[in-house]
């Protein structure tokens, strides 16, 4: 499942921003009333550039605590098997894309037991994608008798593609 983030993004920020100047502002106060020596650097001006960086790294940890989580690397959904097991329709994941290399495998128990290497050969315009496995014209069909859910579909950066 995507997190996405809610239309109400500008609020977010705002909060994400007066939150820290808010308690900025506090220790601003609470330094200055506390401080009687002189000092070279007046202590408002030392809170309130630590302060700002407070703000800033407040943000920028918000901003990574909040962001929506990856799913770049998820596994897409085998939908069917077609011509003997050379072609394989499969759900859209963000890292398919025209050409790219994958590599199939088979759940056998705990086991993954690769089954060939291919290519994505068509992105389609309902969002299924076809991915070519360029098997032996004399080879039987691999996924014969196996379950779609036992397929896996993953990154192949080593196979070669003929």
């Amino acid at each position: 499942m995507v997190k996405k983030r809610d239309d109400n993004g500008i609020t977010q920020h705002a909060t994400a921003i007066v939150v820290p100047l808010a308690l900025t502002l506090a220790v601003w106060g609470v330094v200055t009333y506390f401080v009687k020596q002189p000092i070279q650097v007046s202590p408002g001006f030392a809170a309130l550039v630590v302060g700002l960086h407070w703000v800033v790294f407040a943000y920028l940890g918000w901003l990574l605590a909040s962001r929506p989580r990856s799913f770049y690397l998820s596994a897409p959904i085998v939908r069917q098997v077609r011509d003997d097991g050379k072609l394989l329709m499969v759900s859209n994941a963000p890292w398919l894309g025209m050409r790219v290399q994958v590599s199939v495998y088979v759940m056998d128990g705990d086991f993954e037991r690769q089954v060939g290497a291919g290519y994505v050969k068509n992105i389609q315009g309902n969002g299924l994608v076809q991915v070519h496995l360029p098997l032996d014209a004399e080879s039987s069909n691999p996924f014969e008798s196996i379950d779609l859910e036992k397929i896996i579909v993953k990154p192949g950066l080593f196979a070669e593609v003929a």
